[in-house]
């Protein structure tokens, strides 16, 4: 899994997801691949902190995040997916209300990459 989450980091190189482009529907293939690399990352962090929670009895060290991880999977769920991926999409989505397409593309890697990192790191423990 990080081996996938990796490669498809690399496909999706900022040069080529980053150019500027005036107008262009919110749901175009480049929107479409960021935002669905964005899911896989919290889908990958989500699944690690519940097997770290669960066989490692470690705790969540992300404040924001410990109040729903530590109520199982219903709660790291409505963290990953609520906050994680449709706070991404919200964001995203004003940035392209604005004008902004730069701002647009980089947000989902700039949540998707720490995140991903982060869940690769949980099966070390």
């Amino acid at each position: 899994m990080k081996k996938i989450l990796l490669a498809a980091m690399l496909i999706l190189s900022p040069s080529a997801v980053l150019a500027e482009e005036e107008d262009h529907p919110f749901w175009d293939q480049a929107n479409t691949r960021l935002l669905l690399l964005n899911v896989a990352a919290q889908s990958l962090d989500a699944y690690s902190t519940q097997r770290a929670l669960r066989h490692d009895n470690t705790k969540e060290f992300n404040p924001l995040a410990r109040p729903f991880a530590e109520r199982g999977w219903k709660g790291q769920v409505a963290y990953s997916y609520g906050i994680g991926v449709g706070g991404t999409l919200a964001v995203s989505y004003l940035f392209h209300r604005m004008g902004q397409h730069k701002r647009e593309r980089i947000t989902p890697l700039i949540v998707a990459t720490p995140t991903a990192l982060i869940g690769g790191l949980n099966f070390r423990f």
